[in-house]
């Protein structure tokens, strides 16, 4: 499986969030929040030595020392774009270092306070080495923060890949610009639902819709990857979005213990990531319907004919899904945008025109990334 960097190469564009994509103002704003749900202030950052992998563009590391007046600081990124707008971006800061380097070859003496690494564990071959890595660039009781991705929390991602590919065989378009242009049209309206304040439609849709390599694998390096992978070496310190219970009184707290009780309950909770917007107070059983469906998406292609077939075993699992959420709860924005879904399934297979504007696909979003702060101990 390729991963990002070999993408965006090819891509020939950085399709991360640049300083230019959002207002200034707002765009501190949501840096700030990021760091304020991880329990995380100016003062957590002031002339620290931060290390930031995979930096994009460039704009946390400019937020980070504008913002956060973090101290001498490196970055490191080996998309030629990402690394032209880095340097652009933080041209003015003479003790922030931007280098071009694949970080499976990155190596360093200095160790850091900080290690950031967003949005990119989750499509790099063997992420295990990865975080191997950056533990040994960790200082001792300094910090690492990084986003994983999740199984269940890809769901929407996942039937938007469908749907795409759904729309462009009945309306073919042969260039990629051709391709973004169409579905950022149709996903500019789905995105808004979440936030007008968000990177570009087009550079989501290059990102999240186009990057098959991506969209396409079978699981996303999560939590319980990174629980199991760190044992003793880090503790977790915090996770957004959290589903942990904080009733013990702090003084019994048990350091040992803290990464095992972090992945029960994320397991036990694992189903809430499905959908934004719905709280499931029962469990449903329905691992094996979501595994069955990516196992069939994993054989689409955008650039391919689009087998029927595929496209009916989609359908039957989703309705297996819906009969299961059903039985445990009320009906909900999972189960009828399974309906919606499901709708649009039989137009295609009935040669029917299939609708570019949808009510509850549109609305419908998982919670993939979470957010970690660990403590290197």
């Amino acid at each position: 499986m390729s991963d990002h960097l070999k993408y965006y190469k090819k891509i020939k564009i950085a399709p991360t969030l640049d300083l230019k994509d959002l207002n200034h103002k707002i765009l501190i704003s949501q840096r700030k929040k990021f760091y304020f749900s991880l329990g995380l202030t100016k003062n957590s950052f002031e002339n620290k030595k931060i290390l930031e992998l995979c930096c994009g563009t460039g704009y946390n590391m400019h937020f980070l020392k504008s913002q956060f007046k973090c101290g001498k600081s490196l970055v490191v990124d080996h998309n030629p774009n990402s690394i032209k707008l880095a340097k652009k971006n933080l041209s003015k800061y003479k003790d922030i270092t931007v280098l071009d380097k694949d970080i499976r070859k990155f190596k360093c003496k200095k160790k850091f306070d900080y290690v950031l690494i967003e949005n990119s564990l989750d499509n790099i071959n063997n992420p295990q080495k990865i975080v191997d890595k950056i533990i040994n660039l960790t200082k001792k009781d300094g910090n690492i923060i990084m986003t994983v991705g999740d199984n269940y929390g890809i769901f929407s991602e996942k039937l938007r890949f469908v749907y795409s590919i759904i729309l462009l065989d009945q309306r073919p378009k042969k260039k990629i610009s051709e391709k973004v242009y169409f579905l950022s049209n149709i996903f500019k309206y789905h995105l808004n639902t979440l936030t007008k304040n968000l990177r570009k439609p087009d550079k989501w849709v290059l990102d999240n819709i186009l990057n098959e390599n991506w969209i396409k694998k079978k699981n996303y390096f999560g939590v319980t990857q990174l629980i199991k992978k760190i044992k003793g070496k880090l503790i977790i310190q915090n996770v957004y979005p959290s589903f942990m219970e904080k009733k013990k009184f702090y003084k019994k707290i048990n350091f040992q213990n803290i990464n095992k009780k972090y992945l029960n309950t994320h397991i036990n909770n694992q189903l809430n990531l499905l959908d934004a917007n719905t709280q499931f107070d029962k469990f449903c059983n329905i691992e094996t319907n979501i595994k069955n469906i990516y196992a069939v998406i994993n054989k689409l292609s955008i650039d391919k004919k689009l087998d029927k077939k595929l496209i009916l075993k989609i359908k039957i699992e989703l309705e297996n899904m819906r009969k299961k959420i059903l039985k445990r709860c009320n009906k909900n924005n999972v189960t009828l945008m399974i309906e919606e879904f499901n709708n649009i399934i039989d137009d295609f297979m009935n040669d029917k025109k299939v609708t570019t504007k949808t009510k509850h696909l549109s609305k419908f979003w998982s919670v993939y990334n979470q957010h970690i702060l660990l403590h290197k101990i």
